[in-house]
């Protein structure tokens, strides 16, 4: 099961930095690819609720990063598609890095 967290994790890495360079250039684009990797967020999420029923723990630095593109969601007409892609994709870069660290 971590090693499907792992694959979700650089896969939304991937998505949402290509979310942002769409976003550059052609916003409605950006905006359904945006919604596909919210979908895969959301799985991400999931599978990372299993692992913590099934006893895998991380830091809590990984958890908070984790959570953080939730807050984004609300504030992501007002600050735009292209901020809200490119703040959501380094959150989730660093939550993949701190989560690494700990070989999570």
């Amino acid at each position: 099961m971590s090693l499907l967290h792992h694959i979700l994790g650089g896969t939304l890495i991937l998505m949402y930095f290509i979310t942002f360079i769409l976003a550059l250039f052609n916003e409605g684009i950006s905006k359904k690819f945006r919604r596909i990797a919210d979908i895969i967020l959301f799985f991400q999420y999931i599978v990372g609720i299993i692992l913590l029923i099934n006893g895998e723990r991380n830091v809590n630095l990984h958890y908070i990063l984790a959570l953080l593109p939730i807050i984004l969601i609300p504030f992501s007409k007002m600050l735009g598609n292209k901020l809200t892609s490119f703040l959501i994709f380094i959150i989730i870069f660093l939550a993949y890095i701190v989560g690494i660290k700990k070989g999570l």
